[in-house]
């Protein structure tokens, strides 16, 4: 049976030195945003707010129609169409 995972691409905006604010993250999963694409009824949301001393982060995963058991859900970092290393384990 065919797993759904989902690859996130985390935007790293600038920041203004002595400046202390939360950033915020989303994205929207699609098995069209894997590599290689999958053609899956699957989809999801990624919201997270890195906090400002930046020592934590707060997330929300959730997802519609897969078709499989969730496994695992990871973070990969890596330039556009190409897998990525893992970096954080959710």
């Amino acid at each position: 049976m065919k797993t759904f995972q989902s690859a996130v691409a985390l935007l790293i905006g600038l920041t203004i030195p002595g400046v202390a604010s939360a950033e915020r993250i989303h994205a929207t999963l699609s098995g069209y945003e894997e590599v290689p694409a999958a053609s899956t009824p699957a989809s999801g949301e990624f919201r997270a707010m890195i906090s400002p001393d930046d020592e934590s982060i707060d997330y929300e995963l959730t997802f519609t129609d897969l078709v499989g058991t969730v496994q695992q859900s990871h973070i990969h970092m890596g330039q556009m169409s190409v897998n990525g290393s893992i970096v954080i384990w959710l």
